[in-house]
């Protein structure tokens, strides 16, 4: 868990179940992060930790850095999210239409049609994955196709295009699906890496037919 170090540094005493509990707390109240950071440090500090207060407030701040604020889109969202969608199909090689990207993305999320979730940075949306739902005739299961996912150029890196990846996962498995697919350019070896450390398998077994109408 990349989270737990800086709260271990200067936990001391303080039982786990306490630091797990603020942990929970403080990853539900993105506005509540930085008195979460002074109250913890006066609380490591009043327990006798070793080190200054301002070291274990620092080592919290640390932790507000990494959790990251994933939100699932409602149709309100989608002017927030739009931009994003536009950016995403233009890295496919489509003409700039925001206007369409929003129209496309309320019709869906209107209708029920597709789950988006999105995450931002400092107030900011910078990454979206939308899923779309789907079946399996041979399991007689739900399945989900990740069928997008896209993160801001300022923002890779920072670890958001995993925890929309993650975010999915446990879509399909509230959802008790049998699994996710998806399908991503040859070219794209950053989002292939992320993939495959994520448990993600390439289809050795089947071929990918498309016909165009």
């Amino acid at each position: 868990m990349p989270d737990s170090l800086p709260v271990d540094f200067c936990a001391g005493s303080l039982s786990s179940c306490s630091v797990l509990f603020l942990l929970h707390t403080v990853r539900q109240n993105t506005p509540v992060r930085l008195s979460f950071c002074l109250l913890a440090a006066n609380l490591f500090a009043a327990k006798g930790v070793d080190g200054p207060f301002w070291v274990c407030f620092s080592a919290c701040m640390a932790l507000h850095a990494t959790i990251h604020e994933i939100l699932q889109a409602t149709p309100a969202d989608v002017g927030e999210v739009a931009p994003l969608f536009d950016l995403y199909r233009q890295f496919y090689g489509k003409a700039p239409n925001e206007e369409a990207a929003r129209r496309f993305l309320f019709a869906r999320l209107s209708k029920g049609e597709s789950v988006v979730y999105f995450a931002r940075h400092e107030g900011k949306a910078v990454a979206f994955v939308q899923l779309y739902p789907a079946f399996s005739s041979i399991n007689l299961t739900r399945q989900w196709i990740l069928n997008d996912l896209f993160v801001l150029a300022e923002a890779r890196k920072l670890g958001y295009g995993r925890a929309l990846t993650e975010r999915a996962h446990r879509l399909a498995e509230e959802t008790r699906a049998n699994g996710l697919v998806l399908e991503t350019a040859v070219s794209n070896q950053a989002a292939q890496r992320l993939y495959e450390s994520l448990g993600w398998k390439r289809d050795e077994e089947f071929y990918r037919y498309y016909l165009k109408i």
